[in-house]
């Protein structure tokens, strides 16, 4: 695995490979990650659409598209990122007076999504001016949310991966005030 993955990635992927002890494993797991997405997004787009026929069009398209992401040896961001917004449309959507768990479980994918690729900061603004045209109370409780799953989020990863934290997602981590404490414990040990 290249060293320069996010932390999810790598943990995922140490995961995985822990379990199996086997490379192609990992292609195994993206084709099963890639085919679930497929159903949800499917599912996704019925329920506003009810048209089967252009549903199915569209999971075919992005199916298409995916398909060379499939049979990757590695983990990428992309592979996440994509299962990652997929389920947090299926929860969010449609937005109402949403419920106390809805709220945490789309806080907590959206923290996935942040923590997976670094150009999914375009999403996250978009679900934040979205939450807040649509409702303010709405939006005032998922920001609680999110922002207490954020630093639960952070504060593990740095504990985990001390120096070598963030590397592509949204921090840059020269700028980092925090980079100068050193207190993470080799990840290799927890492994």
């Amino acid at each position: 695995m290249p060293p320069n993955q996010p932390p999810i990635i790598y943990l995922f992927w140490r995961l995985i490979l822990k379990i199996f002890n086997n490379p192609i494993s990992i292609r195994y797991f993206l084709v099963v990650l890639f085919l679930v997405s497929d159903f949800i997004t499917f599912y996704i787009i019925f329920k506003f659409l009810k048209n089967k026929i252009i549903s199915l069009l569209t999971i075919i398209c992005s199916h298409i598209f995916f398909a060379t992401i499939y049979w990757w040896p590695t983990f990428t961001g992309e592979t996440f990122l994509r299962f990652f917004l997929v389920l947090f449309l299926f929860y969010f959507l449609p937005v109402e007076k949403n419920s106390k768990k809805k709220l945490f479980i789309t806080s907590f994918l959206l923290n996935l999504i942040i923590f997976t690729k670094f150009t999914a900061i375009f999403f996250i603004v978009f679900t934040f001016l979205f939450l807040l045209i649509i409702d303010k109370r709405l939006f005032f409780s998922f920001i609680k949310y999110f922002v207490i799953l954020f630093l639960i989020f952070f504060g593990f990863f740095l504990f985990i991966f001390g120096n070598d934290f963030l590397y592509q997602t949204i921090f840059i981590m020269k700028i980092l005030p925090i980079k100068i404490l050193s207190f993470s414990i080799p990840l290799v040990t927890l492994f």
